[in-house]
């Protein structure tokens, strides 16, 4: 005969075979699972009717007649979460290498003493490739070369300067015409010149050309790839326009054609005689033209003119690529983060525009007011002997590129400096 069983909760009642003592059953209103004790009632089939397990599969009952104990509910304890959950848990929770998922470290308990802590390790340098860090080698090397170009700009300065203001200021030098090289009409001063000014410059702005290529190899990501590719692009088209006077000038003093480089008295005056043989008061622009003109620039012929155009690319394209250099190494002081390679870059634009400011305000002050005006105080200048003329504005351009030089080379070795902190 049937068993039957209530329910506890819901208080149905189960009819279970005649042989389901010890086993379990399920409820049949609520779902509850039910042990099924050995002494439980019996009931006639007629009273079961279609009773059973109420489709409880026969595999579902075997089992421990014995109820398992409640688990203690504390920390980490599973027995108040939902069915399924406990199972994840405990898979999750198998030791390192135990399983197929990964398991996590508790984050409450302490570290182990015999397992060290991972290190961060730094991000990559400029580019996630391997040629990253060769290109920061070459931009290093670049800039190397570059400094060296500068060096050769500061000695070339120093000597012209020093040659300038030697015959001013009572310095004679050996009056030897044909110099040494026996070009007629170059005297051992101009040999001077061209060695100790010329020669120098040229090989320096080969060699900043060269370097400012190399900076161009930095990496993308950087930012100033772009600026120091037009900076070498600049300053190459000013080597050019640096050769083409050269080569020029060479010509005309190859020739004999070349008079002497140094001003004539009314160029240095400022009076000179029209077509009519009347004195007239020379203003900048007219002396500039009449000091070209009697020197090795002369506009009426194709050499001058070839000169004076190289003249204008020399200034103008140098200018730029100045401009866009400086904005290359203050791009690379950023993305390295060195704060004294973006200082020294963002001095440097500061006072190469104060420069600029300063030679318009005087170039237009002087074409508001004229030549009337500020004659008294042309007049005062003027009435200086020409050596100490010389010695003043020699000394005075001479600081400035002095000063500009050094904070330059400095700007290119903090940029080296931190350029080989990264690299290693």
């Amino acid at each position: 005969m049937p068993l039957k069983v209530s329910c506890a909760k819901c208080g149905g009642v189960l009819h279970a075979p005649d042989d389901a003592g010890g086993k379990k059953g399920k409820c049949p209103n609520c779902g509850n699972i039910l042990p099924i004790p050995l002494d439980a009632p019996k009931v006639t089939d007629s009273m079961a009717g279609a009773g059973g397990l109420e489709g409880l599969p026969a595999t579902a009952m075997v089992g421990n007649p014995v109820p398992r104990p409640a688990e203690p509910r504390g920390f980490g304890s599973t027995s108040a979460m939902p069915a399924g959950a406990a199972g994840r848990v405990a898979t999750e929770s198998k030791p390192y290498g135990g399983g197929s998922v990964a398991a996590q470290p508790n984050p409450f308990s302490p570290p182990e003493p015999n397992r060290p802590r991972p290190m961060p390790h730094p991000a990559p340098l400029g580019s996630t490739q391997p040629a990253g860090r060769k290109s920061w080698v070459r931009a290093r090397r670049g800039l190397w070369w570059v400094r060296l170009g500068i060096l050769l700009y500061l000695i070339a300065g120093i000597f012209t300067a020093v040659l300038a203001a030697a015959e001013p200021l009572g310095i004679h030098l050996p009056d030897k015409d044909p110099g040494y090289l026996g070009i007629h009409r170059l005297s051992f001063t101009g040999e001077l010149f061209l060695a100790a000014g010329f020669a120098p410059t040229l090989l320096g702005l080969l060699l900043v050309v060269l370097g400012r290529f190399g900076v161009a190899n930095t990496p993308t990501t950087s930012g100033a790839r772009g600026p120091a590719l037009w900076a070498a692009i600049f300053t190459l088209l000013a080597l050019i326009g640096l050769l083409a006077v050269g080569l020029m000038v060479g010509q005309e003093v190859r020739t004999g054609s070349a008079p002497d480089i140094s001003p004539s008295s009314e160029v240095v005056n400022g009076f000179g005689r029209d077509s009519r043989g009347q004195v007239e008061v020379l203003n900048t622009q007219e002396r500039v033209k009449r000091y070209l003109d009697s020197t090795i620039m002369r506009s009426f012929d194709l050499p001058g003119t070839i000169s004076r155009f190289g003249l204008l690319a020399l200034i103008l394209c140098g200018v730029l690529g100045e401009s866009w250099f400086l904005s290359a190494i203050g791009r690379v002081g950023a993305n390295l983060q060195d704060r004294r390679t973006c200082g020294r870059a963002t001095f440097l634009c500061w006072l190469g525009s104060l420069l600029v400011i300063v030679f318009a305000f005087g170039w237009l002050t002087y074409a508001i007011f004229g030549n009337a005006e500020l004659q008294p105080l042309c007049n005062k200048w003027f009435a200086l002997n020409l050596g100490t003329r010389t010695a003043i504005s020699a000394g005075v351009l001479g600081a400035i590129g002095f000063i500009g030089a050094v904070l330059y080379i400095r700007m290119l070795g903090s940029a080296r400096a931190a350029i080989a902190a990264r690299i290693g």
